[in-house]
């Protein structure tokens, strides 16, 4: 990489709080999950509620977080959220209570819609006039979901190896600790620069969205299809019997491969349409998945295909904020992007019920056969629409 490490901080710093929302707090759960199914006798749409419950609280998320905008900062609202999923963590280990666990995954949603979206804007924002690191910094800002699936991948096998499905509770109160001790420095990075990129921006510009609906409906399709795999791999891998170690490895090589993909993808998020890049991490991601169905639980299948799924997944949603910056002035970013978010977790909603009911009706192959499948589709949908982003606009309202 070009720049120089300490050029890129900010982007590292804020990238934590993916880590937390997504990596930890997110991606989490489906480390989990085998056991909180085992020690509470939930099957797999039962589970999947769960699920659907996170992605609804991020529903939630977006569209607070595009009102509150009118009235708050980027940088404000990024804290805020970042502060509320941070504090759901531990309360997972309260109580079994099925209503109790959904409401606080609906709250953890909430506040990483609020600081997903908001810290993509304020990556966007302090590498606005720095183009040869903007791609980089945007890559490095959404790869940070791979840190949070290391540690996870670290932490959480092993303890419910230790201490058996029970240990599920342990397990909540372990990442909480972590994601506490983690939460300092993009907190701090709040009163640094990210003050001085927002000055930059008043944030209340209207929003004119520049995008053809075949690349939403895309992004739409990802957020949908890419549960099938990421919630279910690791029940997959348990169901397939490999050892609860390659479980934990597949998984961390999934995380590694997610935080490399800043530098994978460095040259396409700086230079590509963004409807490009979304494309190809949909076609990519669709590979990944059906390499289990068609070669089974072979070790090399199993991590190749965590592999090239790490590398590529986390690319949707940082080709999205990259086509705000693309298409759309910058007073208007956070608005864009907690909009671009609103069509993902729509789709993510959808997609965790879904495959959870499938995978009680079917199985967990059926369940990865059709992600992948799903995947191409998005693929193709966002393919189609690269001569119509530039062309249709619709306004979204002041």
């Amino acid at each position: 990489m070009n720049a120089p490490a300490a050029s890129l901080r900010a982007a590292i710093w804020l990238g934590l709080a993916v880590a937390i929302g997504r990596g930890v707090t997110r991606f989490g759960y489906a480390l989990v999950m085998p056991a909180m199914q085992a020690d509470l006798h939930w099957g797999h749409e039962r589970a999947s509620w769960i699920n659907t419950a996170n992605a609804l609280g991020y529903i939630l998320g977006t569209t607070s977080g595009f009102v509150l905008l009118r009235w708050t900062s980027n940088g404000r609202l990024f804290r805020a959220g970042l502060l509320l999923t941070v504090a759901s963590l531990p309360l997972m280990a309260v109580s079994s209570s099925f209503s109790w666990l959904v409401v606080l995954r609906l709250v953890s949603g909430l506040g990483t819609a609020w600081s997903f979206s908001t810290g993509g804007v304020l990556v966007s924002q302090i590498y606005a006039n720095e183009p040869k690191r903007k791609g980089a910094a945007t890559g490095l800002f959404f790869g940070g979901a791979g840190l949070g699936m290391v540690i996870s991948g670290a932490v959480v096998p092993a303890i419910l190896e230790w201490r058996g499905p029970s240990g599920w509770a342990l397990a909540w109160l372990v990442l909480g600790a972590l994601c506490t001790a983690l939460v300092v420095f993009p907190l701090g990075i709040g009163h640094g620069a990210v003050s001085a990129a927002e000055a930059t921006s008043d944030g209340n510009g209207s929003l004119r969205f520049e995008s053809s609906w075949r690349v939403l409906l895309g992004y739409a399709g990802f957020g949908a299809a890419h549960t099938g795999y990421v919630f279910f791999i690791f029940a997959w891998a348990h169901a397939e019997h490999l050892p609860w170690y390659h479980g934990a490895g597949m998984w961390m090589v999934m995380g590694a491969a997610v935080f490399s993909s800043a530098w994978i993808w460095k040259r396409p998020l700086g230079k590509w349409q963004a409807s490009n890049a979304l494309a190809l991490c949909n076609f990519i991601c669709a590979a990944a998945v059906v390499l289990p169905v068609v070669a089974g639980a072979r070790l090399p299948v199993v991590y190749l295909s965590a592999a090239c799924m790490g590398a590529s997944m986390f690319i949707a949603p940082a080709s999205m904020a990259v086509l705000a910056r693309q298409t759309l002035p910058a007073a208007t970013w956070g608005k864009a992007l907690m909009v671009y978010a609103l069509v993902f977790s729509l789709g993510q909603a959808i997609g965790s019920w879904a495959f959870g009911r499938a995978a009680d009706v079917w199985s967990l192959q059926w369940v990865l056969g059709a992600a992948s499948a799903g995947l191409l589709v998005s693929g193709l949908l966002a393919a189609t629409g690269l001569a119509r982003q530039n062309r249709r606009s619709v306004a979204l309202g002041n």
